[in-house]
């Protein structure tokens, strides 16, 4: 997310993708699920997806991660839609 804003800085007309899970709990049971990070790095993670989630009105597009189909269907009509935009 830092990233992604500093370009926004450095280039005000590009656009922003916020990638966001169904929910805090389909986030929680995702990283559960990996079975790779302790409890103390799952919790730093939801809370550090909870800040994160503050800043999306700095983006242009949303798009909720249900399934990985879906997003990228997604996120094809964001590509398309921004190359018929006339600026």
């Amino acid at each position: 997310m830092q990233g992604g804003l500093a370009v926004k800085r450095q280039i005000p007309s590009a656009v922003m993708v916020f990638l966001v899970p169904p929910n805090m709990q389909e986030l929680e049971n995702r990283l559960r699920s990996r079975l790779t990070d302790s409890e103390q790095e799952i919790a730093r993670r939801l809370s550090a997806a909870r800040d994160e989630m503050q800043h999306i009105p700095s983006y242009d597009y949303i798009i909720e991660n249900g399934s990985v189909s879906e997003a990228a269907e997604q996120l094809r009509a964001v590509i398309v839609a921004e190359h018929c935009r006339i600026r």
